[in-house]
């Protein structure tokens, strides 16, 4: 960056550097323009990195105004949204109302729509009825069956007992 030699001369600058980092889109004018000399260079660094630590004091007193006016009315707005859900909510009667009131509407939309999933996976009574006559029409086989083969297992005794009286 500079020299300070063996003397105690003040500090030289060599060609092609600068009083420090630049930014970013410094650095490149620098390159860029090469008639800019030295001091040039060192006063526009001062002026952006003094602009960058103090923008207050280097911005026009209208644009200051002009920021002040635009957060003032940034909060003014905060202010009356925050006023008019406040006012909103003791019209609905509170929190506490307004929480119950959702809570009822959420179990009847629930229940509303069980009802209709119901109504949509509900046998159909013709349906319901022809199974309960099969399931009976079912027993009665099945009881016949049962009379056809305690008949059969009677006869079968009886014929038994008549072979057994035959023989003695």
């Amino acid at each position: 960056m500079f020299d300070s030699g063996p003397s105690s001369s003040p500090p030289r600058f060599r060609i092609g550097s600068s009083p420090g980092p630049l930014p970013p889109t410094r650095a490149a004018q620098r390159w860029s323009n090469s008639d800019e000399g030295v001091a040039d260079d060192i006063f526009s660094y001062r002026k952006d990195h003094y602009a960058d630590s103090f923008p207050s004091y280097s911005s026009s007193p209208i644009r200051l105004r002009r920021k002040h006016r635009e957060e003032q009315n940034r909060k003014i707005d905060q202010r009356r949204i925050v006023h008019r859900d406040n006012s909103a909510v003791r019209t609905r009667g509170g929190n506490e109302q307004m929480e119950k009131f959702v809570m009822t509407s959420e179990r009847e939309r629930e229940l509303q729509r069980l009802k209709l999933q119901a109504e949509q996976h509900a046998i159909p009574m013709d349906e319901v009825e022809k199974l309960e006559n099969e399931q009976r029409e079912e027993m009665e086989d099945e009881e016949l069956l049962d009379y056809v083969a305690k008949r059969e297992q009677c006869e079968k005794e009886l014929d038994q007992m008549l072979a057994d009286l035959l023989i003695t």
